[in-house]
C-alpha cells in the first residue's frame, strides 16, 4: 500500500473527459489501482471544479495539463509532475518512477508531456447541441510559447 508517515495517500486526478486519450488512460489507471488511491474528476464538470482545489486554475491551463492534488497535503502537481506522483502511488507503475524522475531532471519529461498533450484530440460531448456552436478547441501548447 502507498503510505506517507503511516497514512494512505489519496490523489485527486483532474483530467479532460472530452479527450479520448485521457479517458482511455483513466480507464487503464482505474484497472491497475488496486488500493483505490486515485479519484478522478473531470475538468468539464463546472460544479466540481468550482467547489474544488483547482477552482483558481484557469480552464485553459487545466485543458493543457493534467492536474493531481494530493488530498492530505492539498499539494497540486501538473504535467510530468502529476504523472510522476501517479506512478509513485500505483505499485504496478513503480518501475517507471525512476525513469520519469530522471526525464524531469534532464527536462525531457515536460517537453515530451507537452508534445503529447498538444496533439491530443478533443471531442466536446454535449457542447454543441444547437445549430450554432461557439465552442473552440483549446490553444495548443506550441501556439502559446
Amino acid at each position: 500500500m502507498v503510505f506517507r508517515l503511516g497514512k494512505r495517500i489519496h490523489l485527486e486526478v483532474w483530467y479532460d473527459s472530452w479527450c479520448p486519450l485521457c479517458t482511455g488512460i483513466r480507464k487503464r489507471l482505474i484497472a491497475i489501482d488496486s488500493f483505490r488511491v486515485l479519484q478522478f474528476q473531470s475538468i468539464r464538470d463546472d460544479i466540481a471544479v468550482s467547489q474544488s482545489s483547482v477552482k483558481h486554475i484557469p480552464l485553459p491551463e487545466l485543458e493543457q495539463r493534467m492536474h493531481v492534488r494530493e488530498v492530505q497535503s492539498n499539494r497540486l502537481y501538473s504535467g510530468i509532475d502529476a504523472v510522476i506522483v501517479i506512478s509513485k502511488a500505483i505499485p504496478l507503475l513503480w518501475i517507471f518512477w525512476p525513469l520519469l524522475v530522471i526525464s524531469r531532471w534532464i527536462r525531457l519529461g515536460e517537453r515530451l508531456y507537452d508534445f503529447i498533450a498538444s496533439r491530443r484530440i478533443i471531442v466536446p460531448a454535449g457542447a454543441c447541441q444547437d445549430q450554432q456552436c461557439d465552442w473552440r478547441p483549446p490553444a495548443s501548447n506550441k501556439d502559446s510559447k
